[in-house]
């Protein structure tokens, strides 16, 4: 096999292999700023996260534990057109429109995808989430989904680095103590 064919295969299943690990906090995230109605949404951020960020895979050069950070940073310019897409259409007062186009994502992603959104479990933990008040949900998503350090989650909230972690550290016990999956972390 071309050298480089190898590689662009190399490339691709390591993409794979670190998207299928975020695909769970990736899919949440989306999720928890949609009502339940929308979750359906959610499915399709997901797969367009996917598209884009394996286009961009080839440039990203950190190490593995940065992906979900550099993986955040793809996810929320694609909400941000998403909304967008979804404002001009009802705007025009279109009905049906579910944002990015479907036919351009590839079967592995939509089952990744799909299967997220049929988890019992994850769908339990969003209407959880669905009820926090918006102060505990910020936080969540700062540094339970986007892992920030501290100090910037913080100054995101307008709170000291301590007291941030104080208010996480209980909200994520009260979280695990309703069943938070085990991927959200401390």
């Amino acid at each position: 096999m071309n050298p480089q064919l190898q590689d662009t295969q190399r490339d691709r299943d390591a993409f794979a292999r670190l998207f299928q690990r975020e695909a769970p906090v990736l899919y949440t995230w989306a999720a928890a700023r949609l009502r339940r109605g929308e979750r359906g949404l959610a499915e399709d951020l997901v797969q367009e996260v996917w598209l884009r960020a394996l286009n961009l895979f080839e440039g990203f050069e950190g190490p593995e534990s940065g992906f979900r950070n550099w993986l955040f940073a793809i996810a929320q310019r694609a909400r941000l057109e998403l909304m967008r897409q979804l404002a001009r259409h009802a705007g025009a007062g279109g009905g049906g429109s579910r944002g990015f186009d479907p036919e351009r994502v590839p079967a592995e992603v939509t089952s990744i995808s799909s299967r997220l959104a049929r988890d019992e479990q994850l769908q339990l933990f969003l209407d959880r989430v669905a009820h926090l008040p918006a102060s505990e949900l910020a936080l969540l998503e700062l540094r339970g989904f986007q892992e920030l350090p501290w100090d910037q989650a913080a100054a995101e909230l307008g709170l000291s680095a301590e007291a941030a972690r104080q208010r996480y550290s209980r909200l994520l016990a009260r979280l695990r103590r309703e069943g938070a999956p085990g991927w959200l972390n401390g």
